[in-house]
């Protein structure tokens, strides 16, 4: 799980972990391409590698060659929905950063 912070917050302002499972990373600007996908992301799940590999080929694809990827990069998951919401009514985002030209 991972909470995104707004990029004028001073990085000493932004609580520290209660515990030491929990870090603090903080990623450098970029440019990205993003798709919505609805339905359940639950890494509990035994289909959960399934779909993020179907999301992210269906990003990759709207992407084409109109931009060049970062393949250094993993693609990130966004989860934005309690765990009690349906599964279809559940809005997620995969993420996939773009080299700068």
């Amino acid at each position: 799980m991972a909470f995104v912070m707004p990029k004028d917050m001073k990085p000493e302002l932004v609580p520290k972990p209660s515990t030491e499972t929990l870090e603090v990373s903080e990623y450098p600007p970029g440019k990205f391409a993003v798709m919505q996908f609805n339905g359940e992301y639950d890494r509990r799940k035994s289909d959960y590698e399934r779909v993020e590999q179907e999301n992210i080929d269906r990003l990759r694809e709207w992407i084409g060659t109109k931009e060049k990827i970062d393949e250094d990069q993993r693609p990130i998951f966004s989860v934005f929905d309690p765990p009690g919401t349906p599964g279809i009514m559940r809005r997620n985002e995969v993420m996939i950063r773009l080299l700068l030209q």
